[in-house]
């Protein structure tokens, strides 16, 4: 009946909208048509609303349009060049690749204090970037900042760090191991700071220490990413030492580092303590690989870590029956990268066992490792078993259709795994 009534409403409002724009010599037509209008609406009693009125004079309920003056026409054109970079509901504005140059400057720097809660500078010319600093650092309510693969000046960099800024990405911008120690209690003692980024600068581990040793105290900071920052296991142990005390802090990257055996070891050491992370990345880099053992004996204990991603290490077959071993009992790990690199592989066959009886790894990655028709079949009856993988990499470089059908075989048996990427497309 409503749907009817809805119906009803649009016709009659569009046949009186209709007659309404009829010409001077219809005026008779129209008269006989509304009467007929009106008879027909005399035993309605549902018609809730109805459009009769006559159209008001072309532009007449429009918004005028503001004049702009001459001067004022390319000002607003330059801001709309940076529209595309924008996302008006997050309030973010990314520019890539781009050199800024004079003209660009004063527009987009009021288009930033307007409209910008997040910034991202990535490949943009040195001066373009030092000049767009300078004009919004007191002006722009910035919430995140991030500024890769560009080179920043060491004075721009001291300046960044005493922003109220809750994110801050300073990736890829030279940035030397003296600046770091020059900003590190600016940086930490910035309450509002939640996630910090310095990753792909020649820190090295003198760089790195005023970071590690402010983390001990710290009780904001939740997200810290060192990648590719040239430290050595000397700052591995020191930030083990550190995050003892620390109960904030959920997420550490440390990847493609110069960690060796040694600082693997006592991070699993801080892994059986702590329990606030939950997401570590030691994926290996620069030739360095560690052992895995321990730390995954560490994850006998641990009931904190739910992403831990340890691709292109060496995985012994000792290894191997430790991580078994470690994944059977734990009961919170949900993603797992153990991809391979720097020429070490594993039979993968010797890890599956775990499968059976794990019961809450949704994610797993063993990619570039080697696989035969033996551990295929291993694998079959792991999936046949588990009930809360979702997505599993087993990509190879040389795959061979047997195993691959085997593969695909095994889903048959399995109701739970929705990405199976075995060569380069996924299934």
């Amino acid at each position: 009946m409503i749907k009817k009534l809805h119906i009803l409403t649009a016709v009659l409002g569009i046949v009186l909208e209709s007659l309404a724009y009829g010409q001077d010599d219809d005026k008779a037509n129209e008269s006989s048509d509304l009467e007929k209008v009106a008879e027909l609406l005399k035993d309605n009693a549902q018609l809730i609303s109805l459009n009769s009125g006559t159209p008001s004079p072309k532009g007449e309920d429009e918004v005028e349009d503001e004049t702009l003056s001459e001067d004022e026409v390319p000002l607003l054109e330059e801001e709309m060049k940076w529209k595309r970079y924008f996302d008006s509901d997050t309030r973010m504005l990314n520019i890539c690749s781009e050199r800024l140059g004079e003209s660009d400057l004063s527009p987009l720097i009021d288009f930033i204090v307007k409209n910008v809660g997040s910034l991202c500078l990535e490949d943009v010319d040195v001066e373009g970037v030092e000049k767009l600093m300078v004009g919004i650092m007191e002006r722009a309510k910035l919430w995140k900042l991030c500024l890769r693969s560009t080179y920043v000046r060491d004075d721009t960099v001291k300046a960044i760090a005493k922003l109220p800024l809750a994110e801050l990405v300073l990736c890829d911008i030279m940035m030397r191991g003296d600046i770091v120690k020059a900003i590190a209690g600016d940086l930490l003692r910035n309450t509002a700071l939640t996630s910090l980024d310095l990753s792909k600068n020649p820190i090295t581990d003198k760089g790195a220490e005023e970071i590690i040793v402010a983390l001990a105290g710290n009780t904001t900071l939740t997200s810290l990413g060192l990648s590719d920052i040239f430290i050595s296991n000397r700052s591995a142990e020191e930030l083990s030492l550190s995050l003892m005390s620390n109960t904030t802090l959920t997420k550490l990257d440390l990847s493609l580092n110069c960690i060796t055996d040694d600082g693997a070891d006592k991070i699993a050491e801080l892994l059986k303590l702590n329990s606030t992370l939950t997401s570590l990345n030691l994926s290996g880099g620069r030739g360095y690989c560690i052992n895995l053992g321990k730390i995954f004996e560490s994850l006998l204990t641990n009931s904190t870590l739910t992403d831990l991603n340890l691709s292109g290490n060496r995985i012994s077959v000792a290894d191997a029956k430790m991580i078994t071993e470690a994944l059977a009992k734990n009961s919170t790990l949900m993603s797992l990268n153990l991809s391979g690199g720097r020429g070490y592989c594993i039979n993968l066959g010797e890890i599956f066992g775990f499968l059976r009886t794990n019961s809450t790894l949704t994610d797993l990655n063993l990619s570039g490792n080697r696989i035969n028709v033996a551990d295929v079949k291993m694998i079959t009856e792991a999936l046949a078993k588990n009930s809360t993988l979702t997505s599993l990499n087993l990509r190879v470089d040389y795959p061979t259709p047997e195993c691959e059908e085997a593969l695909f075989q095994a889903l048959k048996e399995n109701s739970t795994l929705t990405e199976l990427l075995y060569s380069d497309k996924k299934r």
